[in-house]
């Protein structure tokens, strides 16, 4: 297999996790897919030097993390697009309102969330990615819960009242 085929099957098996986690970071589709494409073209200069697949992944969601910080730091005005013109991967409407209010948290319990629900990575594979302690990802899992049930549980009474 070609290095050009490396970089595409890459790109196949990796777009929607980078583009989550870019949409979950910057909460914007346009912005998310100017991330994404700035991801892609770091593995295409980086080439593939990976063990496997996993250790791929990891590198371009930590690519991705970065990105956004980056993305977020120069910003002028952060706007925070709450639209539902993409909410990427997601394909029923209850699963698009959780991920609204997975959303909402505030992005210190955002990531966590995501990486440990929606990529399936453990809380040891997190506290590597996100450079924590595997404690503090377990305290941030446990806090970013408990936002939830509460923003969850306000909408409920507001949707009975």
């Amino acid at each position: 297999m070609s290095e050009n085929d490396d970089f595409q099957k890459a790109v196949m098996l990796n777009k929607d996790t980078i583009f989550r986690i870019a949409y979950a970071y910057c909460r914007n589709h346009f912005d998310a897919e100017d991330i994404c494409q700035e991801v892609f073209l770091k593995l295409y200069r980086h080439g593939s030097r990976f063990n496997d697949q996993d250790h791929e992944k990891a590198w371009l969601i930590r690519v991705a993390i970065n990105q956004c910080k980056d993305f977020l730091r120069r910003k002028w005005v952060i706007s925070f697009f709450r639209g539902k013109d993409c909410i990427a991967g997601y394909e029923s409407e209850n699963q698009s309102e959780v991920v609204e209010a997975v959303f909402s948290l505030p992005i210190k319990y955002r990531m966590p969330i995501h990486l440990y629900y929606y990529e399936d990575y453990s809380i040891r594979e997190i506290a590597e990615i996100l450079g924590t302690s595997e404690t503090a990802i377990q305290t941030q899992l446990q806090r970013a819960r408990m936002m939830l049930r509460k923003k969850i549980r306000e909408e409920f009474e507001d949707e009975s009242k």
